[in-house]
């Protein structure tokens, strides 16, 4: 019988090879484009059989980084492939289930510059929520900083 999925948590900042023992191995390593573009880094990709998907981003990593299970990982972010309902995901979320109305109730949260994405912070971390006009859950984020108040 196949273990049902259990989110691994990871403090951010990670490493890639936390993730991978978490996660399993990455699908695919992505350079950042050039110098000018490298805001993000590198992004590692994981894409679990139960249709999850996660990027992880390694900000110090140019445009002719190497993949490597050292690279630190300082955000993730997480999707779903369409239709895929996934839980027991940081803090008992559900992606294409928990509704923002559960959200609100849950946590004390921020409405975010972005269209239906809110936000809260916990310790020195940023966890933005995703959702799509129907207030179902989408895409969760954790940053280790307020994404809106850079760049």
């Amino acid at each position: 019988k196949k273990k049902a999925f259990e989110w691994a948590t990871f403090t951010l900042p990670s490493t890639v090879g936390q993730l991978i023992n978490g996660l399993g191995n990455y699908t695919k390593f992505t350079p950042c484009p050039n110098e000018d573009d490298c805001d993000f880094g590198a992004t590692y990709e994981w894409k679990l059989s139960n249709g999850l998907m996660v990027d992880g981003y390694s900000m110090k990593v140019g445009p002719k980084g190497k993949a490597s299970k050292q690279h630190a990982i300082e955000f993730i972010e997480l999707s779903a492939r369409k239709g895929a309902v996934i839980d027991n995901l940081i803090f008992q979320l559900s992606l294409n289930k928990s509704s923002l109305t559960e959200c609100k109730k849950k946590f004390n949260l921020k409405e975010s510059k972005d269209p239906n994405t809110w936000k809260f912070q916990q310790n020195n971390v940023f966890t933005y929520l995703y959702f799509n006009d129907n207030g179902i859950l989408i895409k969760i984020g954790q940053y280790p900083f307020d994404k809106e108040s850079v760049g």
